[in-house]
Parts: C-alpha cells; structure tokens; sequence
C-alpha cells in the first residue's frame, strides 16, 4: 500500500506531471490517503469558497466551487472522478 502525504496528493491534484508519471506506476489497488489527507483538502477546498463569499478573494464564488469541487452554479454541472480513493484511518 502507498499512501500519500497532502502534499504529494495536491500535486497529484494539480496535476504535476512528474508526481502524475509515478503515480501511473502504481496499481490503482495500492494507491491510498490518510483520513487526515482527505480532510486537510477538503478543509483547504472550503477555505478557498469562504474567503470567495466573504470578498476576501481574487475569485468568484462559482470559480471558487467549480475549482473545488466541479460544481458550477450557473450549468448546475458536477463533475466526478473516474476512481475510487481507499481512505486509510486516523491512527490513534
């Protein structure tokens, strides 16, 4: 099982080329994230639609949930990932 930290996983994200190539290489069974990985995106993700609601942005609202989360106010589109990410458990 390889589990990526946030920061490699927003490359992966962003699409960074080189952490894109690597990930390729690994099956798609032993890919994973840390519980804490998915919510430090998410929190980041909302962080972004906030500071765009409250004007403390460059960006609108709906450019803030379209690069969030694929939604876009105006077209009601959503769009969704091809893969299933296996979500790891907080160690405690």
């Amino acid at each position: 099982m390889n589990a990526f930290d946030t920061d490699v996983f927003s490359e992966i994200l962003l699409g960074n080329a080189a952490y894109v190539s690597r990930l390729s290489l690994i099956p798609a069974d032993q890919q994973a994230i840390p519980i804490i990985v998915a919510e430090e995106i998410l929190r980041g993700r909302l962080n972004v639609i906030r500071r765009a609601e409250a004007r403390k942005s460059k960006i609108s609202v709906d450019l803030a949930y379209r690069s969030s989360f694929g939604i876009s106010f105006s077209s009601a589109a959503i769009s969704t990932a091809n893969s299933t990410l296996n979500f790891l458990p907080a160690q405690r």
